[in-house]
C-alpha cells in the first residue's frame, strides 16, 4: 500500500495534474484579485460621480425653492411698500397685506407658513390675519432652540437672506401638531422694508436628500457653515462635517482617515445665501458593494474552473501514457512503480554524455580535423600563412607548396559526397597535394590544390575532369586562377564559386576554368575602392548612418554599373575584409557574422546587400567606440567645429592639445585606424557631397565652404575621395533622385 501511494503521487499523471491545477489556480488568483481590484475602482468611481450628481439635484432643487421664496418676499414687499403702512392708521392696508399672503400659501405647497414683519412695526402679519409681536413670540411660535427674544432678534435683523436649522417648532396657527421644520428669512424686497419668515417642513429637504444610494452615505445642507438639515445614515461628528465642507468657494472630493474608518467626503458650494451641499460616504461601504460584485464573478470562474479540470486530467492521461512508453525505453527493470520522468531525464544525461564523448571523438580524428581546417583556410580565418602552416600540421594537410588553386565539383547523385570525395582525393598524384570537403548547403565539393609549379596546377585540373567517375557522373568541374599566398584564398574560392555559376552559360560537359570568363567578370572597377574606404572610415568613427549613407552610394553605383555578379562578390568580400581589419583587434570575434559560403550562394545584388549591412551593424553595434580616449573625443569634436576653415592645420590641433604631430599622429591612428589628415579630408569631403547632391551653389562656392582656398586642389582631393569630379558626382546624384 505504501509503494503504491509513493508510485500515485510520483506518477505522471498526478504531477501534469497538479502542474495544471496549480497554474489554473494562479491565473484564477491572478484574474479574481485584478477583477476586485477593478470592482472597487470601478464602484468608487461610479459612487463618487453618483453622489457628485445627486448633490447637484439638491442644489438645483434647493435653488429653486429659495427663488421661488425669494420672489414671494419681493411681491409681499412690493404690496406692503405702495404707501406708508400702519395698522391702526389704515386697517385697509393691513388686509391688503393679509389678503396678498393668502395665495402664496396656497401656491407654496412646500410651505407650512409665511410670517411677515415689517420696519417700525410691533405686528406680525399672517394668510387670514396679524398678532401683536410679543404675543406671537410668547404664544403662538416657539422653536425647541430659540427663545422668544432671540426670535424677536432673528425676526428684525436685516439680512439678505439666511436659513435657521432644522428644529422642532410649534406653529399654533397652522393648526399641525409639533414638526421639525426648516425657517428662511428673507428681505422682503431691495429696499429692506421688513422680513419674510418661512417655515419648511424637514421632509421637503429629506426627499431631496434621500436616494437609492441613500443608505450609503450622510448628505448634509450647511448655510453659513452650519448644518441647516441632513439625512444620516451613520453617526459622523458635525464639527468635522463643517470644517470638511470647505470655505465655500470651490468644489472638494477627498479621502479621510476618522475613528478608524475611511471616509470619502464631497462638498459642493453654492453662490445663493451661502449654501454649501455635502456628502460622506464610508469606504467599507464601497468595498462591501465591490466584494458583492466580485463575489458573483468568482462564481462564473468557479463554474468556468469545471470543464477546464476535465479538460487537463484528459490532457495528463495522455502525457502520462507517452511518458510511461518512453520511460520503459530507458528504465531497465520492470519496476511497476518506477518513476518514469526521472528514468527519461537519466536517460537524456546518459545519451548527451555519449553524443560529447562522439562529438570529441570525431574532432579528434584525422578526417574531421581536415574538414574543419579546409573551410577555416577558404574562409579566411587564419591571419597569418604561419598561422595556417601550424594548423595544416596538425590536420595533417600539406600546404607548404607556394601555388594553389581551388576547385569546385558538383556533388554526385544518390551517394555519400564525402565518400565520393574520399575516393577521388585517394588516386591523385604525389606531386600536388590535396586537402578537400563537401558543402552540402551548396551541392558541391571544394578541392584546394598545392603544387611546386602553376603549370602543373593547370594540367592537374585537366586530370580531375577527365576521370572516369566524374566524367560518367556528368559532375560540372570549375576551378579558379593559379595563387600565390594563403590571403588569396577567399578569392581563389569566389573565382571558382564564379565559374561554378557560369555553368549554364559555357556549358558543363566542359572544364569550368575562371579564366575563360569574359575580362569584365574578372575587373573590380577602381571607384568602388573610394567607396569601401569612406564605408571603412564610417566604421571608424562608429557611424552608423554615415555607414548606412555609404552603402546607400555603393549600391547605386553598382546598380548602374554593368558588373558580373563576381565582380560583386568580390567588392563586397574586399568591404568585409576591410571591415575585418579594423576589428582584429577587438575582443569580439568580427568572423563569426559573416560566412564566405554564404556570400558565394547569393544570387542578386539584394541579397548581397543585406548580407553585407547585417555584417557592418553587427560589428558596429559589437564595438566599443564609445570607449575611445577622451582625448580623442575631444580632438574629434575640435576637428569637427573648425575643419571648414581653410587656415586649420594639424598643427594648429597638436598645439590646442599639447602634443607633437607626431604624437597627434599615433595617438589618433591607433584609436581611429586613420591618420589626422584621413579625417579632415573625409569631414570636407562628406560636407562637399552633401552640398553636392542638396543645393546648387557652384563648385568654387562648395570649396570655399568645406575648408579649400584652391579649387583645383579641392577636385583633385575629391576625385582622389570618390573617383569623380564634383561635376560627376552632383550630375550621378541628380540622375538617381530623378
Amino acid at each position: 500500500m505504501k509503494n503504491k501511494l509513493k508510485y500515485y503521487f510520483k506518477s505522471t499523471f498526478v504531477r501534469y495534474t497538479l502542474s495544471y491545477v496549480v497554474i489554473m489556480m494562479l491565473l484564477l488568483t491572478s484574474i479574481m484579485v485584478y477583477m476586485y481590484s477593478y470592482y472597487q475602482n470601478s464602484i468608487y468611481d461610479n459612487t463618487r460621480d453618483s453622489q457628485t450628481n445627486k448633490l447637484a439635484s439638491v442644489r438645483h432643487q434647493s435653488e429653486g425653492y429659495v427663488r421661488m421664496l425669494s420672489g414671494i418676499a419681493n411681491q409681499l414687499g412690493m404690496t406692503a411698500a405702495r404707501e406708508p403702512f400702519d395698522f391702526d392708521a389704515s386697517p385697509a392696508k393691513a388686509r391688503a397685506l393679509i389678503s396678498a399672503l393668502e395665495p402664496h400659501m396656497a401656491t407654496a405647497d412646500f410651505c407650512r407658513q409665511i410670517y411677515v414683519v415689517l420696519d417700525g412695526e410691533d405686528r406680525v402679519y399672517y394668510a387670514g390675519g396679524s398678532e401683536n409681536l410679543d404675543d406671537f413670540v410668547e404664544d403662538s411660535l416657539h422653536y425647541e432652540e430659540l427663545s422668544p427674544m432671540e426670535l424677536k432678534n432673528v425676526l428684525f435683523t436685516k439680512t439678505d437672506g439666511r436659513m435657521i436649522e432644522c428644529q422642532w417648532v410649534e406653529d399654533a396657527f397652522s393648526g399641525r401638531e409639533s414638526e421639525r421644520m426648516v425657517s428662511y428669512i428673507l428681505p422682503l424686497g431691495e429696499n429692506g422694508s421688513g422680513n419674510a419668515l418661512f417655515l419648511i417642513a424637514e421632509e421637503t429637504f429629506l426627499s431631496m436628500l434621500d436616494d437609492e444610494t441613500a443608505d450609503i452615505s450622510n448628505r448634509y445642507i450647511l448655510s453659513g457653515g452650519e448644518i441647516v438639515v441632513k439625512s444620516e445614515n451613520f453617526i459622523l461628528d458635525e464639527d468635522y462635517v463643517i470644517r470638511a465642507s470647505g470655505d465655500g468657494k470651490e468644489m472638494r472630493t477627498h479621502t479621510k482617515l476618522l475613528g478608524g474608518q475611511k471616509y470619502l467626503f464631497i462638498s459642493m458650494p453654492s453662490d445663493m445665501m451661502n449654501l454649501t451641499y455635502f456628502s460622506a460616504i464610508p469606504l467599507t461601504s464601497i468595498t462591501r458593494i465591490a466584494a458583492n460584485g466580485w463575489v458573483d464573478f468568482v462564481w462564473i470562474l468557479l463554474v468556468f474552473a469545471v470543464p477546464c479540470i476535465l479538460f487537463m486530467v484528459l490532457i495528463s492521461r495522455n502525457n502520462q501514457r507517452i511518458i510511461r512508453e518512453m520511460g520503459k525505453k530507458f528504465h531497465k527493470d520492470d519496476d511497476a512503480y518506477a518513476d518514469y520522468i526521472l528514468a527519461i531525464r537519466t536517460g537524456i544525461k546518459e545519451l548527451e554524455g555519449k553524443n560529447q564523448d562522439l562529438d570529441k571523438k570525431l574532432t579528434q580524428s584525422r578526417p574531421a580535423q581536415k574538414i574543419m581546417f579546409v573551410k577555416s583556410l577558404v574562409k579566411g580565418y587564419f591571419q597569418s600563412d604561419s598561422e595556417a602552416l601550424a594548423a595544416a600540421e596538425q590536420a595533417g594537410v600539406d600546404i607548404s607548396r607556394p601555388y594553389f588553386e581551388i576547385l569546385l565539383l558538383g556533388a554526385p547523385e544518390n551517394k555519400h559526397p564525402e565518400v565520393y570525395l574520399e575516393k577521388l582525393l585517394s588516386e591523385m598524384p604525389e606531386d600536388v597535394s590535396l586537402a578537400g570537403t563537401d558543402l552540402l548547403s551548396q551541392d558541391q565539393m571544394l578541392i584546394v590544390a598545392f603544387a611546386d609549379d602553376a603549370s602543373r596546377l593547370r594540367a592537374f585540373a585537366q586530370e580531375i575532369w577527365q576521370k572516369d567517375e566524374v566524367r560518367e557522373s556528368r559532375l560540372p568541374v570549375a576551378v579558379s586562377d593559379v595563387h600565390e599566398g594563403i590571403s588569396e584564398m577567399q578569392t581563389a574560392y569566389l573565382e571558382a564559386s564564379s565559374a561554378y555559376d557560369n555553368r549554364f552559360v559555357m556549358g558543363d560537359m566542359r572544364l569550368l576554368s575562371f579564366k575563360d570568363m569574359p575580362h569584365a567578370a574578372k575587373n573590380v572597377v577602381p571607384q568602388a575602392k573610394g567607396y569601401i574606404e569612406a564605408i571603412k572610415q564610417a566604421m571608424s568613427l562608429g557611424d552608423i548612418d554615415m555607414m548606412h549613407a555609404q552603402l546607400d552610394e555603393l549600391v547605386r553605383f553598382l546598380r548602374d554599373t554593368d558588373m558580373s555578379l563576381y565582380a560583386f562578390r568580390q567588392i563586397y568580400n574586399d568591404v568585409i575584409g576591410a571591415i575585418m581589419s579594423l576589428t582584429a583587434d577587438d575582443e569580439t570575434d568580427a568572423l563569426k557574422y559573416y560566412d564566405l559560403f554564404t556570400l558565394s550562394s547569393c544570387r542578386s545584388l539584394d541579397e548581397l546587400d543585406g548580407i553585407l549591412r547585417t555584417v557592418l551593424t553587427e560589428v558596429m553595434q559589437s564595438s566599443k567606440s564609445e570607449d575611445k580616449r577622451p582625448l580623442i573625443q575631444n580632438i574629434l569634436a575640435f576637428m569637427t567645429e573648425s575643419y571648414t576653415d581653410p587656415a586649420f592645420t594639424l598643427a594648429a590641433v597638436a598645439e590646442k592639445f599639447s602634443l607633437t604631430t607626431t604624437r597627434l599622429t599615433l595617438e589618433f591612428k591607433e584609436n581611429m585606424h586613420m591618420t589626422p589628415s584621413d579625417y579632415l579630408t573625409m569631414l570636407r569631403m562628406e560636407h562637399a557631397k552633401k552640398l553636392l547632391k542638396q543645393t546648387d551653389m557652384s563648385i568654387k562656392d562648395i570649396c570655399a565652404e568645406v575648408g579649400y582656398s584652391d579649387v583645383s586642389s579641392y577636385i583633385r582631393r575629391f576625385k582622389q575621395y570618390t573617383s569623380l569630379t564634383p561635376l560627376q558626382y552632383r550630375q550621378n546624384a541628380k540622375g538617381a533622385e530623378e
